[in-house]
C-alpha cells in the first residue's frame, strides 16, 4: 500500500495501469488494492477513470499536525520546569484507551524507566493518563471502567472502578492530576491539561520526581502551581484564551 499511496503522491493523479508499472506489481493485484483502498477514503476516482489521493489521508495528516504542533508549542515550557525543577518532564495526548508519551525530558534526579517516547500507559494509571480520562465524557469513563483489566503496579494503585471514579471527581474539582507512588514505589507525577484554541484538551503534561520532594515537606501546592503554570502558558500559545473561551470538558 506505500508503494502505491507513494506513487499517487508524486503525480497529479494516475491509472490502475500506470501505477501497476510505477510499483512492479500485477495491474490485478493493483486494481483488488486499489478497491479497498478507495472503501477506506485512502484514494478517490478521479477523471478518465484515473486515480488520486483521497480526503481520508487529509484527516489523518491533520492528527499528525496538531501533535507536532502541539509538541513545538510545548518544548520550551518542559525544558523551563526541567530546568527549575530538576524533575522528568514529560508529555502526553490520548489515543483511544491508552495515553501516549510524545516527549520526555529526563531529571537529574528521578530517570526511572517505565515510561519512555512512544509508550503507552493505560488510563487509569498514572497523572497524565488519570487526567485525559477524567475529562472524557462520563459515557466514556463508564465505558471504559466496564472494560478495562485494573492492574496494581504498586501497593498504591487503584483497583477498583470504584477507586477510580473517586480519582477522576477529584481531578474534575481540582484540574491537576496527582499519582503518588501508584506507578513506581517512591515516585511521584502531577499532570495539568494542555489546550488548543477552541478550549479542547490535546495533551497532558506532566512532571515526575521524588515522592518526597514532589508531595512532601510542604511542597506540594508549590508543585502544583507549576505543572499548571507550564501547561497553562503552553495552552496560550496554542490560542487558548480563557476570559473569551469557555474550556470543552466533555465531564460537564
Amino acid at each position: 500500500m506505500s508503494d502505491t499511496l507513494t506513487a499517487l503522491a508524486e503525480h497529479e493523479s494516475l491509472s490502475a495501469t500506470q501505477i501497476s508499472e510505477i510499483i512492479q506489481e500485477p495491474r490485478s493485484s493493483v486494481y483488488r488494492l486499489l478497491r479497498t483502498m478507495r472503501e477506506y477514503g485512502y484514494v478517490d476516482r478521479a477523471h478518465r477513470g484515473e486515480f488520486v489521493l483521497g480526503t481520508r489521508l487529509l484527516q489523518l495528516g491533520a492528527g499528525v499536525a496538531a501533535r507536532f504542533n502541539l509538541r513545538e508549542a510545548a518544548l520550551p515550557r518542559m525544558w523551563e520546569l526541567r530546568d527549575e525543577t530538576d524533575a522528568t518532564v514529560l508529555l502526553f495526548v490520548k489515543r483511544g484507551d491508552h495515553a501516549i508519551c510524545v516527549e520526555r525530558f529526563d531529571g537529574r534526579y528521578v530517570r526511572w524507566e517505565i515510561t519512555d517516547v512512544g509508550d503507552l500507559l493505560p488510563l487509569y494509571a498514572g497523572a497524565a493518563p488519570r487526567l485525559m480520562l477524567a475529562l472524557s465524557s462520563d459515557e466514556e469513563i463508564d465505558r471504559y471502567l466496564d472494560e478495562a483489566t485494573l492492574e496494581a503496579p504498586t501497593k498504591h494503585s487503584p483497583t477498583s472502578p470504584r477507586r477510580v471514579r473517586e480519582m477522576l471527581a477529584e481531578i474534575r474539582t481540582t484540574g491537576v492530576a496527582v499519582s503518588d507512588q501508584d506507578l513506581v514505589i517512591g515516585v511521584a507525577s502531577i499532570a495539568a491539561p494542555i489546550r488548543n484554541h477552541s478550549g479542547e484538551v490535546v495533551g497532558a503534561m506532566s512532571y515526575s520526581g521524588l515522592a518526597a520532594t514532589l508531595l512532601g515537606n510542604g511542597n506540594r501546592d508549590k508543585s502544583i502551581a507549576l505543572i499548571k503554570a507550564a501547561a497553562l502558558a503552553t495552552s496560550l500559545d496554542l490560542g487558548w484564551n480563557p476570559d473569551r473561551n469557555t474550556p470543552v470538558d466533555h465531564s460537564t
